[in-house]
């Protein structure tokens, strides 16, 4: 199970892409006592499901890692409930590292909190609160961490944003972290059908990211084995993968969320639904967390999720995928074709592509 915590949108950047662009002067911040009380509740009702569950926590922003370190200790020792009931916790931090300082990479190696690190490398959306971009002070700062050891002790990954303004060196983005040696994810910007006017010149078409996703992992293959991973790519490949071999996959559960989105103000939201208006579960600051699994709004949540991966019954990789594609689109993601249905834009043409390799490796 993944929770995603936005601790705070405090943020010491102003990303063209973000999509809390509006409250990143809020310092605002989770209370320890909303914090407690859910991880209480949790514990309690995970219990009740008699089974243990690992918890994936990501504490988000704006920048989480301008926030004191008193306050995120008190952030890791809000989880107790969960680890006493003998459900273990993973953390990570997701940080732009645009700041650094040694108390804080301190705080990662105590408590074993891994870190995202967002750089794109290329393009220019990621700047600062003056409109100087970012990237030449995030590189620097990553390659004092790498150089310091810390990778070596804690769980160390980047992501890096696809869009329009960088699709063209999403190979140079590859080599990047290759010669850095860090594993990272590819996070596309989709084409969204009303995006913010700073946006509009970054949206990407879905056939554009399946260029690119084929580009860099022939790049990838290229430097032969032994090389980073790199995500989603990795995923897709296993699922290409299981289909060459006539396997099938493990429908993901619905008894539990795949992830949870948890705002500043404890207000809760499935992934694919994440702020949309009455989308909301509840509040896990005060709500029962027994009462927000069984309200209406999560069977809700749930048949519209289903209603998403009905589209995936018929694909020729129905039985491999993990259906997250569809069913955690978020609503920007969620490309519809001519006939105004929902389509599988990206990770079904992209699955053709590694169909048609793997066909002809064999």
């Amino acid at each position: 199970m993944n929770v995603v915590l936005k601790l705070s949108k405090l943020c010491n950047l102003r990303c063209t892409y973000c999509y809390e662009y509006e409250h990143l002067a809020n310092p605002a911040r989770m209370p320890i006592t909303g914090l407690a009380h859910f991880f209480r509740s949790l514990a309690e009702w995970l219990d009740t499901q008699e089974q243990r569950v690992r918890i994936e926590v990501a504490l988000h922003g704006g920048e989480p890692l301008l926030l004191p370190v008193d306050y995120l200790t008190q952030v890791m020792t809000s989880q107790a409930p969960l680890r006493n009931a003998g459900h273990p916790v993973r953390n990570t931090v997701q940080s732009n590292l645009y700041r650094m300082r040694r108390e804080t990479l301190r705080f990662l190696e105590t408590f074993d909190v891994g870190l995202g690190v967002s750089i794109d490398v290329h393009g220019q959306a990621r700047v600062d609160a003056s409109g100087r971009c970012a990237e030449a002070v995030v590189d620097r700062h990553l390659r004092d961490l790498l150089d310091s050891g810390l990778a070596d002790r804690i769980d160390l990954g980047g992501i890096s944003v696809l869009h329009a303004g960088n699709v063209d060196q999403a190979v140079a983005t590859y080599q990047y972290f290759a010669e850095l040696g860090l594993n990272y994810r590819i996070l596309p910007i989709f084409s969204m059908q009303t995006p913010e006017p700073r946006m509009r010149s970054l949206m990407l078409p879905p056939a554009r990211i399946v260029e690119a996703f084929r580009a860099v992992l022939q790049a990838r293959l290229a430097d032969g084995a032994g090389g980073i991973r790199i995500e989603p790519l990795e995923e897709y490949l296993q699922t290409a993968g299981l289909r060459q071999q006539g396997e099938r996959r493990p429908p993901v559960s619905d008894k539990l969320p795949w992830s949870l989105i948890v705002d500043t103000q404890g207000d809760a939201y499935l992934h694919a639904d994440a702020y949309s208006p009455g989308a909301r579960l509840g509040n896990v600051f005060s709500d029962a967390f027994s009462d927000i699994m069984g309200s209406s709004a999560y069977a809700q949540a749930l048949r519209q999720q289903h209603q998403r991966t009905r589209l995936c019954e018929p694909c020729p990789w129905g039985a491999q995928c993990t259906r997250l594609p569809m069913a955690q689109a978020l609503f920007s993601e969620r490309t519809l074709g001519a006939d105004g249905q929902g389509r599988c834009a990206v990770a079904r043409p992209f699955l053709q592509t590694l169909d048609d390799w793997l066909g002809q490796a064999a």
